[in-house]
């Protein structure tokens, strides 16, 4: 959402997924951002700053599995993912009609979460499988990189 002036804002959903050697990690990122959107003619900048909390699971053979400790055999809980990131996503935007709008261009972001959880504090959870290999890792820091279409469309004037 982005008003006249240039305040713009977001509510999104992001599904990620991986998997490796019959193992894999879901991550579902649930955010809120706000920022500025600069205009220029056909060019445009959203910068925006967010906060997202990411739920996540691991799989084994395609199903649920339950995240165990390194030679124990105690369940552990899964804290949720909290975090924040900044994003920039410049592009050139068409404007075919008065009220809609497309625009193209990449998406930068860098973001970092991490687990908080009653004992430790923040922290950067590791996945390994039953030996000690190291699979997955769960929280820090991310540079994620994308291309954006966006349709963009404006309401009735008063």
């Amino acid at each position: 959402m982005r008003s006249p002036r240039g305040f713009a804002a977001a509510l999104e959903a992001r599904a990620i997924g991986q998997t490796e050697a019959g193992s894999g990690l879901g991550r579902l990122r649930v955010a809120i951002a706000a920022g500025y959107a600069l205009r220029l003619k056909s060019f445009e900048v959203p910068i925006l700053v967010g906060l997202a909390i990411e739920p996540w699971w691991i799989t084994r053979a395609g199903e649920r599995a339950p995240l165990l400790a390194v030679g124990d055999d105690d369940v552990l809980a899964r804290p949720p993912l909290l975090g924040g990131f900044l994003r920039l996503s410049p592009g050139w935007r068409a404007q075919p009609s008065p009220r809609l709008g497309l625009r193209v261009g990449p998406r930068i972001e860098l973001g970092g979460s991490f687990a908080i959880d009653d004992h430790d504090g923040a922290q950067v959870v590791g996945l390994a499988d039953a030996v000690g290999t190291p699979r997955f890792r769960v929280g820090g820091m991310e540079l994620s990189l994308g291309l954006e279409l966006a349709l963009q469309f404006g309401l009735k004037p008063r």
